[in-house]
């Protein structure tokens, strides 16, 4: 699977699940998924309480989304539920920026799709 299907699938199991709707009512905002090996860089756009249509996005620096980045086998093996993100970021493997606000709305989503 690649990290394409994987975060297309991801976009749909979090817009089936009733809690992350409620976690991410009122919040707007575009995850950035980016691969530091191989330079591919994907958006979700956060709406209204859904995840939209994954796309690619050209690298652009600091334009204030929620980024995520890491290699991207193990960004498709934490989007296909195969690695727990909370270990990949412990370990040292996934870096997440953005605001403090943001953080927190994405962990929140992390314990409902992945659990502790």
């Amino acid at each position: 699977m690649s990290l394409n299907q994987s975060l297309v699938s991801f976009q749909q199991r979090a817009n089936l699940n009733l809690r992350v709707q409620r976690i991410a009512t009122g919040w707007s905002q575009k995850l950035v998924v980016e691969c530091c090996d191989t330079d591919q860089r994907y958006c979700i756009e956060i709406r209204d309480g859904r995840l939209s249509d994954v796309q690619v996005k050209p690298i652009v620096e600091n334009d204030g989304c929620l980024l995520i980045r890491g290699q991207e086998d193990l960004l498709t093996r934490i989007f296909n539920g195969a690695h727990h993100p909370l270990t990949a970021y412990n370990d040292g493997e996934l870096e997440v920026y953005g605001e403090q606000r943001d953080q927190v709305k994405l962990d929140a989503i992390s314990l409902v799709m992945w659990g502790a």
